[in-house]
């Protein structure tokens, strides 16, 4: 809920790269979730993200929209029913990444690398 950059810098400052791991592509239906598109997405395995995710929490006033925290890269956004063939034909990813740093956008807009 915070637009302050040094809120976030706050919760999240010296926390170092985020390391992880792309497993496979997956998605959340326009059946399931009630929006007029189906979103596909790359699963990501990172214990430093559930880490980072619990200090956000714990240290700014946020809304959780799910009830449960599920890291991913969002891929692309796709008409109703059309995530299921990329997913089908897509063998498992298996690619290591590290994030480096993070930006925080307010409700201006603009972006802010926070780390």
């Amino acid at each position: 809920h915070t637009a302050r950059p040094s809120d976030v810098f706050r919760a999240v400052g010296g926390f170092g790269p985020v390391a992880g791991r792309l497993t496979r592509l997956a998605a959340f239906r326009a059946a399931d979730t009630g929006k007029d598109y189906d979103v596909l997405f790359a699963d990501v395995d990172s214990p430093d993200l559930h880490r980072l995710n619990a200090r956000v929490r714990a240290g700014l006033d946020c809304t959780d929209t799910w009830p449960t925290y599920r890291p991913h890269a969002t891929v692309a956004y796709l008409k109703p029913g059309r995530a299921d063939r990329y997913v089908a034909a897509t063998p498992p990813l298996d690619r290591p990444f590290t994030a480096d740093r993070i930006t925080f956008g307010g409700r201006d807009r603009q972006p802010w690398t926070i780390l």
